[in-house]
C-alpha cells in the first residue's frame, strides 16, 4: 500500500474514532451541563492550542516542512488558543465571554480547514513523515507514559 494511502487512512480513521468517542461519551455529558459550563469545558480544551507554535521551532519539525505551512498553522493555533483563554478569563462578563467563544470557534475552524487545504496544495501527503525529524527529542516529547 502506498504511504500516502496509509497516511490518509490513518487521518480519516482517527477522525472517525474521535467522532465516535465524542458522540458516545463527551456530547451527552456536555448536553447535561448548563450552556456556560459546557462552553467553558470546550474553551479549556482549545486553550492548549498554543502548543501549535512548535511548528515554527527549529528541530521540532523537520527541515522539509514548508515555512508557509508551518507559520500559518502555528499562528492559527496560537490565536485560537489565546481567544479560548480570553473566553475563560471573561466568563463573568457574559457578552464578552460569548464574543470570545464565537471568535475562537470561527478562527479555529477556519485554521484547521486552511491547514488541510495548504497541506494538500503543498503536497505534504506525498511525503508523509519526511517533515518530521527522527530524533530522540521528538520521541521524548511525545511519550505517553
Amino acid at each position: 500500500m502506498l504511504p500516502q494511502t496509509i497516511f490518509l487512512m490513518h487521518l480519516v480513521l482517527g477522525y472517525v474514532a474521535c467522532l465516535l468517542y465524542f458522540g458516545v461519551y463527551v456530547l451527552p455529558k456536555l448536553k447535561s451541563m448548563e450552556q456556560i459550563e459546557a462552553q467553558r469545558v470546550i474553551a479549556t480544551v482549545h486553550s492548549f492550542r498554543f502548543f501549535g507554535l512548535v511548528f515554527i521551532l527549529s528541530g521540532v519539525v523537520g527541515p522539509n516542512l514548508p515555512v508557509g505551512f508551518a507559520n500559518f498553522a502555528a499562528y492559527g493555533d496560537f490565536v485560537t488558543g489565546l481567544l479560548a483563554i480570553f473566553a475563560l478569563v471573561t466568563v463573568r462578563v457574559r457578552p464578552l465571554f460569548w464574543f470570545f467563544v464565537v471568535a475562537f470557534n470561527l478562527v479555529g475552524t477556519v485554521d484547521i480547514i486552511l491547514d488541510y487545504y495548504h497541506a494538500v496544495r503543498l503536497g505534504l501527503l506525498r511525503w508523509p513523515g519526511s517533515w518530521v525529524p527522527h530524533t530522540r527529542f521528538r520521541f521524548s516529547m511525545c511519550r505517553c507514559s
